[in-house]
């Protein structure tokens, strides 16, 4: 019985993604990204489209990623901030948030400190990026730090993905809302 909210800003993924859960009343697919404002911003495209992103991918990270970085055509995105999107949707409360924004999940985060302190988000589920990919990523401990700092606790770690060279590039971690008593 769960209501899932997929947000996907990239035009081409959306179009793709949307027509998958036409007719199921549970899925809600929404054409946005979340971000620390309001507004519209440039979504760097890729013809790798899984490093589309709101920040150039860094110099250097073509070895990180699995397939090729050449730049396509960037395009203009809506941004929401997660609070105004979860007024605009009804949402009194998030049972589970999940950031795999490409490096822009702290930016998420940052805007959002007040509302992260209120306990209306149960659990975060957040990639982290510990090598260089994007130009202006936020850092795995900055992540951590930032929603250990609004009540939340390390529950778990997943899907680490390392490279020969440079060690561990990524993985996310699960991070419940437990306040200090």
């Amino acid at each position: 019985a769960a209501g899932v909210w997929a947000l996907e800003p990239h035009p081409d993924t959306y179009a793709g993604m949307a027509p998958r859960f036409a007719g199921d009343a549970r899925v809600r697919p929404r054409r946005l990204a979340l971000s620390s404002r309001a507004g519209t911003s440039i979504m760097h495209s890729y013809t790798n489209a899984a490093i589309n992103s709101l920040s150039p991918v860094a110099q250097g990270a073509e070895g990180l990623v699995d397939g090729s970085v050449v730049a396509s055509a960037a395009v203009e995105v809506e941004l929401q901030s997660l609070r105004q999107f979860c007024t605009n949707e009804g949402l009194e409360r998030v049972d589970i948030l999940k950031l795999d924004t490409q490096g822009h999940e702290l930016d998420i985060l940052q805007g959002e400190t007040e509302f992260l302190r209120s306990g209306k988000v149960r659990f975060v589920l957040v990639e982290l990026l510990f090598s260089s990919v994007y130009a202006t990523q936020g850092r795995a401990g900055e992540i951590i730090g930032l929603l250990e700092g609004c009540g939340f606790k390390l529950f778990d770690f997943y899907d680490f993905a390392y490279d020969e060279t440079s060690g561990l590039k990524w993985g996310d971690a699960l991070l419940e809302f437990a306040p200090a008593s």
